[in-house]
């Protein structure tokens, strides 16, 4: 008769890297009180790295070779994912570069090879050239257990655009009106930078004069700005164009020279301002002599600009003589006694 051999109920299945560890099985004989129990295990391979199930059979014997067997199985599983650790992110980072992810690590108890994969999802930001993307790792490991961690790198832009202003023509002369080159403004995120300007004037010292400074402003998409500016002044540096009448010439004494005014205009003042001085050069006779007067038209500026006009005064009108009665006839031996005549000359 053999021994009667009771398998104990064994913990299964039990997590990798867990082994077996069997309970042992009680055995007990009608004839022999220390019945021999050995084992044999027979180990078969699972569907992935790290698991696999054990049976192992007791055979127990009596000391007359009778035996008798019992067997328990544990089942090795892997049910437990990977361990992934994102590492931390550089971010944010600015436009125009582009993300760059610093790998998790991954380990897992019963395999040693864990794969990695990754799968990445962007979320554009407010304004162009921004956005945010997130990667999310999936570990896992040969029997499908999967673990993630995600990390997200912020692409912001917070660089003002580039604006380069042209050299502007200045001084100009009035009446020209500044005409401002147009700056240059680049950004490396928003292809397309919005340009504004605005102008300030300051008055210069004299009618017609003026500076103009001219502020540009890039805005990118973002709001981030960056300015310039070129101011063009405006002067007054050409003279009034002055134009004198012929003057009635020569005239007769005791006439004296009246003048006849000349014209003047300014290209930057409405109101030139006309001025003279006379130079009077005797003639060759009492009551003879001409006048120069010089004109002098003068802006708001200071700009001058003259001409000049000359009247001669001439004596050609000859003294008007009167003669008196005369007594006539007068006796010889009496001799001619003239009354004088009268004379009189506009000029002598």
């Amino acid at each position: 008769t053999p021994p009667t051999i009771t398998c104990a109920t064994q913990t299964s299945p039990i997590d990798c890297p867990a082994v077996p560890v069997f309970l042992p099985p009680t055995a007990t004989d009608a004839c022999d009180a220390t019945v021999t129990i050995t084992f044999v295990d027979a180990t078969t391979q699972g569907t992935c790295a790290g698991t696999y199930s054990t049976t192992r059979t007791w055979t127990a014997t009596d000391d007359c070779g009778n035996s008798s067997t019992c067997s328990g199985t544990i089942v090795v599983q892997d049910i437990t994912p990977p361990t992934i650790t994102c590492v931390a992110q550089t971010s944010p980072i600015d436009c125009p570069a582009v993300p760059v992810f610093l790998p998790p690590t991954a380990t897992d108890a019963c395999d040693a090879t864990v794969s990695i994969t990754f799968a990445d999802v962007t979320t554009p930001g407010s304004c162009i050239g921004t956005y945010s993307t997130t990667r999310t790792w999936t570990a896992t490991d040969d029997c499908g257990n999967s673990s993630t961690c995600s990390g997200t790198i912020i692409v912001q832009d917070i660089t003002p655009p580039t604006i380069t202003c042209a050299v502007q023509t200045s001084p100009i002369d009035c009446p020209a009106v500044p005409v401002f080159l147009p700056p240059t403004a680049t950004d490396a995120c928003d292809a397309t930078v919005d340009i504004t300007f605005a102008d300030v004037t300051t008055p210069g010292s004299c009618i017609g004069t003026y500076s103009t400074t001219r502020t540009w402003t890039a805005t990118d998409d973002c709001g981030n700005t960056s300015t310039c500016s070129g101011t063009i002044v405006v002067q007054d540096t050409i003279a009034p164009t002055i134009t004198c009448v012929a003057q009635t010439n020569p005239i007769d004494c005791p006439t004296v020279p009246v003048f006849a005014p000349p014209t003047a205009t300014d290209a930057c003042d409405a109101t030139v301002d006309i001025t003279f001085a006379d130079v009077t050069t005797p003639g060759s006779c009492i009551g003879t002599y001409s006048t120069t007067r010089t004109w002098t038209a003068t802006d708001d500026c200071g700009n001058t600009s003259t001409c000049s006009g000359t009247v001669v005064v001439q004596d050609i009108t000859a003294p008007t003589i009167t003669c008196v009665a005369q007594t006539s006839p007068i006796d010889c031996p009496a001799v001619p006694v003239f009354t004088p005549p009268t004379a009189t000359d506009a000029c002598d």
